[in-house]
């Protein structure tokens, strides 16, 4: 039982640290209207976390981690608030072009019927 307690302690402590670093590299997102560059910021903050967690895997001895490498995946993701912004907003704009897209395709469904 010590043993899964230090596991976890101290895994959640480095995903704290590494997330904080992560954050701190990124530039700060603003929720803006623009749909590539929060793509372009979501896709670079998502491969340093893919980073860290291969790295954390990867100083694990043999697969003998109690915790599944669970805290440090919760401390990770839990101290970059920018990520959950940047997943938000993404989602948001995609949402805004797939409803454009569908009222444009409905619009032009009654012209294109009348037009045979």
């Amino acid at each position: 039982m010590t043993r899964i307690v230090a596991a976890s302690v101290s895994e959640m402590t480095f995903g704290i640290l590494i997330g904080t670093l992560i954050e701190a590299l990124l530039p700060t997102t603003s929720g803006s209207g623009d749909i590539a560059l929060t793509a372009v910021e979501l896709l670079v903050q998502v491969s340093l976390n893919g980073a860290a967690y291969a790295t954390a895997s990867a100083l694990q001895t043999g697969g003998s981690d109690p915790t599944c490498g669970f805290p440090f995946g919760m401390g990770l993701v839990g101290s970059q608030p920018g990520l959950k912004l940047r997943i938000e907003t993404l989602a948001s704009l995609a949402g805004s072009q797939v409803d454009s897209a569908v009222q444009k395709t409905v619009e032009s469904i009654p012209s294109a019927l009348l037009a045979n």
